[in-house]
């Protein structure tokens, strides 16, 4: 494990852990100081979804129309389904989602509102 204990989000990387909303990068590794990609943000909100009891039951889907769909990993395609469904993480002018790409500060700011205002 690379989670020092005694670094200030050991527990919540535990606690995320065990409840399945997070995974880390192996069986390991955590890779706490890695920067982390859209699609990564992406999956790591709809498991949340799915803790809270918010996220869509049952077989569904919307239609992801991003330029760069085929990017997209396996994983995380329900995922970006939830977020754009949400309208909590959405393509750029270009109409592109930019899956692997790294998430801004800014980026991660704005998602988190918006995660927080669908919550209440």
């Amino acid at each position: 494990n690379d989670v020092a204990a005694d670094s200030y989000y050991a527990d919540a990387v535990a606690w995320a852990s065990e409840n399945g909303i997070v995974k880390g990068i192996s069986e390991t590794e955590f890779a706490p100081d890695a920067a982390i990609t859209r699609e990564q943000m992406a999956a790591i909100i709809y498991r949340y979804a799915e803790y809270k009891g918010v996220a869509p039951t049952g077989a569904w889907a919307i239609r992801l129309d991003y330029a760069d769909l085929t990017e997209i990993s396996d994983y995380a395609t329900e995922a970006v389904m939830y977020c754009k469904l949400k309208n909590i993480m959405v393509g750029d002018e270009n109409n592109s989602f930019a899956p692997r790409n790294n998430a801004t500060h800014a980026e991660a700011a704005a998602v988190f509102e918006r995660v927080y205002k669908i919550e209440k």
